[in-house]
């Protein structure tokens, strides 16, 4: 099996070459249903084969909250969003900050963290001067921290086409905002809240609702624990693989 983790499988002149030599020979698969939707234009019956989470794994080790932001400094009244990943053009580290900046006008108990490094670090530095935010660089085993969070932010731009930290995040219990990126949205479904466009006001507003949500999401988060069990465990896999054989 061949599995694509990402859109544009086929542009690569090599694999279209591989693909032809070994046609019949080789079962492709998506990581999500718009991967999937995309490897049907060139191949028949593509399956789809997401990413999956050691549930129980995840939570033996996983710290709760209080533990989680003494690790990460973070203080307890404060309204805590994470941003978890690469700090690379493709997550759209900035529109998160932007949206933070204006939601912050009037939430000024917010803060905002970022867990990661990348090439975007330094004009995220330069533009957080004067907000609540924390630039943690790269932290191991970001996963275990994510019930710092009150919410976890996903700015992540049109070519993201799964998100572990969408599904790392439901399987803690901790909200998601997230974009019109067709991978999260697979991911999460009905677990998320969303912004329709990449622009600093919505990020904003999704902020705000989530903000709004506070004591009522338990309902959201569980919708995102079951969906978390029922498609991307290791149970859910393995149905998977054995319809796959069968």
């Amino acid at each position: 099996m061949c599995v694509a983790h990402e859109f544009g499988f086929f542009r690569r002149a090599r694999r279209r070459i591989q693909r032809r030599l070994f046609q019949g020979q080789v079962q492709f698969a998506g990581v999500s249903a718009p991967v999937v939707a995309e490897l049907a234009e060139t191949v028949a019956n593509p399956l789809l084969w997401p990413n999956a989470i050691d549930l129980a794994g995840q939570a033996h080790w996983r710290l709760d909250r209080a533990a989680a932001q003494q690790a990460l400094g973070l203080q307890a009244p404060a309204f805590n969003i994470g941003v978890v990943g690469r700090l690379h053009p493709k997550k759209q580290p900035l529109l998160a900050l932007a949206g933070f900046s204006r939601f912050a006008n009037e939430h000024t108990d917010a803060a905002l963290t970022y867990l990661g490094a990348g090439e975007l670090m330094n004009p995220l530095r330069g533009a957080a001067q004067g907000l609540h935010v924390n630039l943690a660089g790269f932290v191991a085993d970001a996963s275990r921290y994510l019930r710092a969070f009150d919410v976890l932010l996903i700015p992540s731009g049109e070519q993201e086409a799964f998100n572990m930290v969408a599904l790392e995040a439901m399987a803690a219990g901790v909200l998601v905002v997230a974009g019109p990126a067709p991978g999260p949205r697979f991911v999460l479904g009905e677990a998320g809240v969303y912004f329709a466009r990449n622009s600093p006001a919505a990020v904003a507003s999704a902020l705000a609702q989530a903000q709004a949500l506070s004591g009522t999401s338990a309902a959201l988060i569980e919708i995102g624990r079951q969906r978390a069990e029922a498609e991307f465990s290791v149970a859910a896999m393995a149905g998977r693989l054995e319809a796959w054989v069968s």
